[in-house]
């Protein structure tokens, strides 16, 4: 979805220009060019660029959670409302049957979380 917010065409305009200017050692507009080629995605997303290998990569500021990580947000959720956050998010439809879930299996709520994240992290 972030692909979307880049022009490919302009960024890689970008890097052809700033490859002239390295060529004729004009280091400073070379960096102009390369700032402008990291800012092009605008608000919090920028580009890493990889000289050696002429690729682009979409980033943000931060970076996603890592698998096991807690996500943006859940840090001060209890492992209950996590698993009830987690399915809202991403099957509103079961978040009756977690409920029941969490309710018929309590002390278990870790082992759960667990298992909806990885089922989440497997479905993006």
């Amino acid at each position: 979805e972030s692909d979307a917010m880049v022009d490919a065409d302009h960024v890689m305009d970008l890097l052809e220009k700033r490859d002239r200017a390295r060529k004729r050692k004009d280091f400073r507009v070379a960096d102009e060019l390369l700032q402008k080629a990291h800012d092009a995605p605008g608000g919090s997303l920028g580009l890493r660029i990889h000289d050696e290998s002429r690729t682009w990569r979409i980033w943000t500021d931060r970076p996603p959670p890592r698998k096991g990580e807690t996500p943006e947000g859940y840090e001060k959720l209890s492992p209950v409302e996590m698993c009830l956050q987690m399915v809202t998010e991403h099957e509103p439809e079961k978040l009756d049957e977690m409920k029941s879930l969490l309710k018929k299996f309590p002390g278990r709520e870790w082992n759960i979380m667990k298992k909806l994240k990885d089922r989440y992290n497997a479905d993006r």
